[in-house]
């Protein structure tokens, strides 16, 4: 807290000598200069006591790690493996579906809701990620299965799982709550076949009062008694550490791929401030706020523009 208050005085320090948010930005490492002045603004209301809501520290706030679950159709998974081991430079195995717990390497698997009987498809499993260079990693990989021939379809699924082992059960339950009470709004951020409305049997939208239930399994530790088919998995704790983000269609995009992890990991950041409850449940308000934690001004835009268009606006 002491380090997070120096960084934000000198942030306000440089704002009254009237230097520009850009320059506060690259001064002080926030990632854009709207999240600069986003918390030149939080910080002087917090001192005046006019909110609730401590303010963070800028420079890249995503550290928390992550993974993904790439689904894909078009080529084997053997090939695959192959584009992927040539974009990495590093050995990528072919395994059967969850045919290895270890997530210190890429792997490519079967997967019986998109793998044909010619053996045409499957998904890429990523190791442990972090920051920007897992990020960059993930494009790399996507860009490679492309250049290799996948593709995706209404059948396939990319899934984020978010590092939830330093995080209680009450944390673990506001990170679900976080994301289920804005479920209207992002399913703006996804295709139609996604969204919640669709009921997609491999990502069921989580009602009122299955979030109370499941939010008490994350309290007493019986997490593995709800169904995995939900937009968020929360029995996947059991098995990797982590909360799993189901909803995202496939793709093999990165840009797309990168916001929305970027925003899943500034949402955790919000919770571990405890300031989720406060975030807008509006796609742009909540995407204005999450820049605050960590969403890139780049990535911001993006999902916005992606929003207008799924709200015909």
């Amino acid at each position: 807290e002491a380090a997070r208050d120096a960084w934000l005085e000198r942030t306000v320090a440089l704002a009254q000598r009237e230097m520009t948010h850009e320059w506060i930005a690259q001064e002080c490492g926030y990632r854009s200069p709207a999240v600069a002045a986003a918390n030149i603004t939080r910080y002087v209301a917090w001192l005046n006591g006019q909110t609730g809501q401590t303010p963070t520290a800028g420079a890249d706030m995503l550290t928390r790690s992550f993974g993904a679950e790439i689904e894909f159709t078009g080529i084997t998974r053997r090939q695959a493996a192959e584009a992927i081991s040539t974009a990495l430079g590093r050995m990528v195995d072919v395994h059967h579906y969850h045919g290895n717990r270890d997530y210190g390497e890429w792997k490519v698997e079967y997967d019986g809701s998109v793998t044909n009987n010619q053996g045409l498809g499957g998904e890429a499993v990523s190791p442990v990620l972090r920051g920007r260079d897992g990020l960059n990693e993930m494009k790399a990989v996507m860009q490679a299965l492309k250049n290799a021939g996948a593709g995706v379809t209404v059948r396939c699924g990319m899934h984020v799982h978010i590092d939830a082992r330093d995080m209680t059960g009450e944390q673990m339950g506001r990170m679900l709550a976080a994301y289920v009470d804005r479920q209207q709004a992002l399913d703006l951020l996804v295709s139609p076949s996604r969204r919640s409305n669709r009921f997609h049997q491999y990502c069921q939208q989580i009602g009122t009062a299955e979030k109370e239930q499941m939010k008490e399994s994350l309290l007493n530790g019986t997490a593995h008694r709800h169904s995995r088919y939900r937009t968020v998995n929360i029995t996947s704790l059991g098995r990797t550490g982590t909360l799993e983000f189901r909803q995202h269609q496939g793709t093999l995009n990165a840009k797309k791929a990168i916001a929305w992890i970027e925003m899943l990991l500034a949402m955790s950041n919000a919770v571990m401030a405890a300031e989720d409850e406060t975030l807008p449940l509006d796609i742009d308000g909540l995407l204005d706020a999450l820049e605050a934690y960590g969403l890139t001004q780049t990535s911001a835009r993006y999902l916005k523009a992606r929003a207008a268009t799924a709200s015909g606006v």
